[in-house]
């Protein structure tokens, strides 16, 4: 198991990353055998943005700390099980902090990878891009994301049902959960050699053996292909063994 990262500011946002992102260490997954992973997109047009999809993954980061998974239960049971314990951590979290709705606005790709089944699941608040294996699936909710900052006065569990999305994969070898600025590579010098930005950082697997290969293939687009993000980026990439 390898996991890869990527968070990078885009042209559009001259101060902060307003994405974010957060997954647990191949080497100690959620009760010793989930590995968590979650993309945070913050709303440009929200207050502090950068806060708000920070907040999401500390809160995840908690909420992983102090509970467990399941005993015996199906990855759907688990995911929903993690995803509503969030949502209520993160509701108090707000409230505790007197946050507007606007102050909150963030979208969330959650996925939970089950290494002894080798199978994911991936629940989708808002809008973002997925890759499994050769396989594209965009989100798009024509820039209006379904903001989970929206639902506060839902239980948890109606807010799961009624407006996010669930997706499965079975025994998936590459699967990566991105932000929606990897949609957003614009080639300042257009040429015919340069690759396409989602499938050389989302499904591309050159430069594998390197910890930072995310890092390392974005810094060549941006130097090699001048090929620039205008939106913020965030992408968690598994390469499953």
């Amino acid at each position: 198991m390898q996991i890869y990262t990527l968070l990078r500011k885009g042209e559009g946002h001259p101060v902060f990353c307003e994405d974010f992102l957060y997954h647990t260490p191949a080497d100690r997954p959620w009760g010793g055998r989930y590995i968590v992973a979650a993309v945070m997109d913050g709303c440009s047009s929200g207050k502090d943005a950068h806060f708000a999809s920070t907040l999401m993954a500390k809160v995840l980061q908690k909420v992983l700390a102090h509970s467990a998974p399941l005993p015996q239960d199906t990855l759907v049971a688990q995911i929903d099980h993690l995803a509503t314990h969030w949502f209520e951590a993160w509701k108090h979290s707000c409230k505790l902090m007197q946050l507007s709705t606007s102050e909150a606005l963030a979208t969330l790709l959650l996925m939970v990878y089950d290494t002894t089944a080798r199978k994911a699941a991936v629940r989708i608040a808002g809008d973002g891009v997925m890759m499994v294996d050769n396989k594209l699936y965009e989100v798009d909710q024509n820039n209006t994301p379904n903001y989970p900052a929206y639902h506060w006065g839902l239980e948890a569990i109606d807010w799961l049902r009624e407006h996010t999305q669930l997706r499965l994969f079975e025994n998936p070898k590459n699967i990566a959960i991105s932000t929606d600025g990897v949609q957003t590579f614009r080639a300042l010098q257009p040429e015919p050699s340069s690759p396409n930005p989602m499938r050389y950082l989302l499904q591309d697997e050159t430069m594998q053996q390197i910890p930072t290969m995310l890092v390392r293939k974005y810094n060549i687009l941006r130097s090699k292909h001048q090929q620039a993000n205008y939106d913020d980026l965030g992408i968690v990439r598994l390469l499953c063994s």
